[in-house]
C-alpha cells in the first residue's frame, strides 16, 4: 500500500510515525523531521490535506490511531536505525529544551547545565501561568520523551525528567490526592 510518494511528505509520514504521544505540535515535529519551521507546516498541511493526519485544534496534529500505527511500521522497514534514532534523540532534545525553558519560565530554580539546542523552536511563555499548564497539556509527550531516552540513551532521560522539578512542586497536591 502507498499512501504517500516516496518523496518528502512520504518520509515525514513514516517518521512522524515513530512519535506515539499525539497531538503533536509543529515545533516538535519540525525537531523530530529536522525540517525549518515552514518546511514541516507544509508537510503537516499536505498530510492533513490526504487525510494522513488530523488536525484537531491549530497547531496540533494527530494520526488516526490506525495510521498512526502504519506510519511506525513503515517507519521500522524502511527507515534506517541511524535515522530513526536520530529523529527520536532530536524530538527528546526538544522536549528537554521546552520543559527546561517552561521550568525557568516559572522561576522555580536556576539550571546548571544548558540544554543543547534543539534546532526548533521553542514555546514562548509571556507569564509564569502559562509555563505549568503547557507542561500539563504536554505531559503525555514529556513522559514518552523521558521513556524514550531511557530506552536508547539513559543519560538523556534524568536531565529531561529534572526539568519537571518546578511543576512538580507547583501541583503536588493535585497529583497525590487524584
Amino acid at each position: 500500500m502507498q499512501v504517500v510518494g516516496e518523496g518528502v511528505a512520504g518520509a515525514a509520514f513514516r517518521r512522524l510515525g515513530l512519535w506515539p504521544a499525539q497531538p503533536f505540535s509543529t515545533e516538535a515535529a519540525s525537531a523530530l523531521l529536522d525540517h525549518p519551521m515552514e518546511q514541516t507546516l507544509g508537510l503537516l498541511e499536505i498530510l492533513v490535506s490526504t487525510h494522513l493526519l488530523q488536525s484537531p485544534t491549530p497547531g496540533a496534529y494527530r494520526f488516526h490511531e490506525l495510521l498512526g500505527e502504519f506510519a511506525a511500521e513503515r517507519a521500522g522497514q524502511e527507515e534506517c536505525p541511524d535515522v530513526r534514532q536520530a529523529g527520536l534523540l532530536r524530538i527528546i532534545a526538544w522536549y528537554r529544551a521546552a520543559t527546561r525553558q517552561a521550568d525557568l519560565a516559572t522561576r522555580t530554580r536556576a539550571h546548571i547545565d544548558p540544554a543543547p539546542d534543539p534546532g526548533a523552536p521553542l514555546p514562548e511563555f509571556t507569564d509564569t501561568d502559562q509555563a505549568p499548564a503547557w507542561i500539563t497539556a504536554e505531559m503525555p509527550a514529556i513522559q514518552n520523551a523521558v521513556r524514550t531516552a531511557a530506552a536508547i540513551r539513559p543519560e538523556l532521560a534524568w536531565p529531561t525528567a529534572d526539568t519537571l522539578f518546578g511543576w512538580t512542586l507547583a501541583n503536588w497536591w493535585a497529583i497525590q490526592y487524584r
